[in-house]
């Protein structure tokens, strides 16, 4: 009798249930706000965030081949996936409330919404515009005068209690450790042990742009969630709100 009641204790202690009842990103447009269970294109939301990265690196500047743009095909690819999201991304997002997203590493939602934008195999956010990628793309490249386009995401979650100006403010910090670092040209290409390769020159045949996509999408989980971090009880149906960072880089012939 005690191992059941033990065990029941132990289960309750994870979710009494979970499932993600609808999405709904956020817009200015009130219209669209009339049923809150049809999902709106997010609106500003990446033109709001590079503006506060400008004004977080400042006095330097965004380098102009990178730039910012909403996209519906990420919005609605976005809310498409974070019906995989299970509880623990959910109580990620909800219980660590930190001063920074918390990334979300589960497989379900990542790779659904890999699939969904068409993401190239093996490119991440924090490495598609390093400036080693770049190398390892010029020598795979070789003298070729066009290359296809690489596209990689982030998912990140943070509690739905976080207004949307903290919320831009949280997406601007994170971004900035990678965004700020991508590379136009190719400034070296010498191997690991620091000697000169045959084929080594600066730039080579592309130049590279970045497009840098934000979507949110507001999720409400019917849910109990338990636990017993930082002195955290419990939270009935809580709401969170998933990020979603995308990047395209584009090669251009020189």
């Amino acid at each position: 009798m005690k191992l059941k009641k033990i065990a029941s204790l132990m289960l309750a202690g994870v979710m009494a249930a979970s499932m993600l009842a609808g999405c709904q990103t956020t817009s200015n447009n009130d219209d669209n706000n009339e049923n809150p269970n049809v999902p709106v294109v997010t609106d500003g939301v990446s033109a709001d965030v590079e503006d506060r990265l400008a004004a977080n690196i400042a006095p330097a500047e965004i380098p102009g081949y990178i730039s910012f743009a909403d996209d519906a095909d990420l919005d609605e690819a976005l809310t498409y996936a974070v019906q995989y999201a299970g509880v623990k991304e959910v109580a990620d997002g909800y219980i660590n409330v930190v001063g920074s997203l918390q990334p979300v590493w589960n497989f379900n939602i990542n790779d659904e919404l890999e699939e969904a934008i068409g993401v190239t195999a093996g490119d991440t956010v924090q490495a598609i515009g390093d400036n080693d990628t770049l190398v390892a793309v010029e020598r795979a490249a070789g003298q070729a005068m066009t290359l296809p386009d690489a596209k990689a995401v982030q998912v990140y979650v943070v509690s739905g209690e976080i207004e949307d100006m903290a919320r831009n403010e949280m997406i601007a910090d994170a971004v900035e450790s990678y965004v700020t670092d991508y590379q136009r040209v190719i400034t070296n290409n010498n191997d690991q042990q620091g000697w000169e390769m045959s084929d080594e020159f600066a730039g080579g045949n592309f130049k590279f742009s970045y497009e840098v996509s934000v979507s949110t999408c507001k999720a409400d989980a019917n849910s109990v969630i338990w636990g017993n971090a930082h002195g955290f009880q419990g939270v009935e149906n809580p709401d969170v709100t998933f990020v979603a960072v995308q990047v395209v880089r584009t090669a251009e012939a020189q």
